[in-house]
């Protein structure tokens, strides 16, 4: 703040921030003296600026000083009842046909995105079937790549006419993998039940994280149902 030098006193006011905007009479008027506070007052309730400075570290938590990513929680333990129904569900398992025990890796999963065309989403919407009334699409078109439109492509890829296979292959996602000798196709270690309208990439990323969980597992082939047997 700029202050005209026609007093002496002008300084001394801008160093206690009272501004240069007083009159000439106010500049050359000596200041009073403050009141010095009762030593006996009692001490304020608010604490001061002084005491927030001692204590305000004491409440900061370490996790804000530290920038490293949180670890993924570690994943639960199953219980007694879940420990003891697992044989039971492996031998039931077994017994179904051989092509509904194969999974596809999180890697083929994401090969496969790959493989989808660019227009992929206007494929699916436009063959959602229009209300005769009102001419709007009977079911909510898809504004995302989720499990409607993988639905969608797979049925597709079974339909394509190939060679000798006029009326495509009938095959589901895996069989095919498995008939081009695709690396990523095995047993399905994991099944995954999941709500068609999230995003696929919702998906993998939900499945990355439980791989991280299960460090141990190695390359566990997952088996997402609706989606990649």
């Amino acid at each position: 703040m700029f202050c005209p030098p026609h007093t002496q006193s002008c300084n001394r006011l801008t160093e206690v921030n009272m501004g240069c905007h007083l009159s000439k009479e106010q500049h050359t008027k000596p200041m009073a003296e403050p009141e010095k506070p009762d030593a006996q007052a009692p001490a304020p309730a608010v604490p001061t600026t002084g005491q927030l400075e001692t204590t305000a570290p004491a409440l900061v938590s370490s996790r804000v000083l530290d920038d490293a990513p949180p670890e993924p929680p570690s994943a639960m333990p199953p219980t007694e009842e879940q420990a003891a129904e697992r044989p039971a569900q492996l031998e039931g398992l077994a017994t179904l046909p051989e092509h509904l025990q194969l999974g596809v890796t999180l890697a083929g999963m994401r090969e496969l995105l790959l493989k989808l065309p660019s227009d992929a989403l206007e494929q699916v919407n436009a063959q959602i079937p229009l209300d005769k009334v009102t001419g709007e699409p009977k079911f909510p078109t898809n504004d995302t790549f989720n499990g409607y439109a993988s639905q969608f492509f797979m049925n597709l890829w079974a339909k394509e006419p190939k060679e000798g296979q006029p009326e495509g292959d009938g095959l589901a996602v895996c069989e095919r993998l498995q008939e081009q000798g695709s690396p990523h196709v095995g047993k399905a270690t994991v099944f995954v039940s999941w709500f068609l309208a999230t995003t696929i990439e919702t998906l993998l990323d939900a499945l990355a994280n439980y791989l991280k969980q299960h460090r141990g597992c190695g390359r566990r082939t997952p088996s997402s149902g609706c989606a990649t047997t």
